[in-house]
């Protein structure tokens, strides 16, 4: 499903009156029923959906989300961006970052995730709330606030552009320990989902401060659980994402950023990547352990929305 069929479909909804929207003046602007909202469409493909100057103020800020993700622009678009940018992705130093990066999720996390989307029909719309560069999953259609890589909808978790009861599958992961308000955004997730479909959420427990550009919260299994439960969802599952090993070698790497003298710092980093490139598997046999939450680095969620 395209962006221009959510849209004929009246699923894109103006996120402030959630009329349906059209499009006008040569695919370059959206515009509600009463035509007393418009909404860029940026490349005549990419709504803006924001429904707040505040969530705008957000994205003017946000260096390093622009850094990591980068924006949207023409040059981006064209084939040989695209054809170097695959390139880049594989070149040698970023596998190797890949390798000392990779977090290794619980297979539990990993089959609940995959199986929200068994027998969705090919017309089903799923979202990912906060969506990354890359895609989770060839069918989830990424929403972020600012016009980054691979969004496909810049909308504001706490005013989503989506009508109510319309969405079969909602993905959010890194996105709630950056939310001001995470139980507004939770009530707009249940207002959008259709009765009887499912979301997975994953965030952050046990990780250092990371802005993008704020960072307000992280959350235990139980926590996680309770704040969907707190919106009238009902929890399907909760268990670890990623294990205590992540955590170690991620907080160690932090202490050793921040305050190892600028001398020690860089060799004393490689030989901290290096044991924890060879520790890290462990999580494979300790993220399925009972007690694994207690040091996990990342939980995850997943919650339904029942059927009155």
């Amino acid at each position: 499903m395209s962006i221009k069929q959510q849209i004929e479909m009246g699923q894109l909804v103006c996120p402030k009156t959630k009329q349906k929207l059209s499009i006008v003046d040569d695919s370059r602007w959206l515009e509600n029923i009463d035509k007393t909202e418009r909404y860029r469409l940026l490349d005549g493909r990419v709504p803006v959906l924001l429904n707040s100057r505040s969530a705008k103020e957000y994205v003017n800020e946000q260096e390093i989300m622009n850094e990591f993700y980068g924006h949207i622009t023409k040059r981006n678009n064209t084939f040989l961006s695209k054809v170097k940018s695959e390139l880049k992705k594989y070149s040698l130093p970023n596998r190797i970052k890949s390798i000392l990066t990779e977090a290794y999720r619980t297979e539990s996390s990993e089959k609940a995730f995959f199986s929200l989307f068994l027998g969705l029909p090919s017309h089903a719309l799923c979202i990912s709330i906060g969506g990354r560069p890359s895609r989770d999953h060839p069918m989830l259609f990424n929403l972020n606030i600012g016009p980054f890589v691979n969004v496909d909808v810049v909308g504001d978790a706490y005013s989503l552009p989506y009508a109510d009861e319309c969405v079969d599958v909602i993905l959010s992961s890194a996105v709630f320990e950056h939310l001001k308000d995470p139980v507004q955004a939770a009530k707009e997730m249940y207002r959008v989902l259709k009765p009887g479909r499912k979301a997975c959420i994953r965030t952050p427990f046990l990780q250092a401060y990371h802005g993008a550009p704020h960072h307000y919260q992280n959350y235990t299994i139980t926590g996680h659980a309770y704040l969907f439960e707190s919106v009238g969802f009902q929890i399907v599952e909760a268990g670890v994402d990623v294990g205590p090993v992540y955590t170690i070698v991620n907080l160690v790497t932090v202490f050793i950023d921040e305050y190892f003298p600028y001398l020690l710092k860089k060799p004393i980093r490689y030989l901290w990547a290096t044991v924890g490139l060879f520790i890290r598997p462990l999580d494979k046999y300790l993220g399925r352990k009972k007690n694994a939450y207690i040091l996990a680095s990342t939980t995850y969620v997943i919650v339904e929305k029942g059927i009155d």
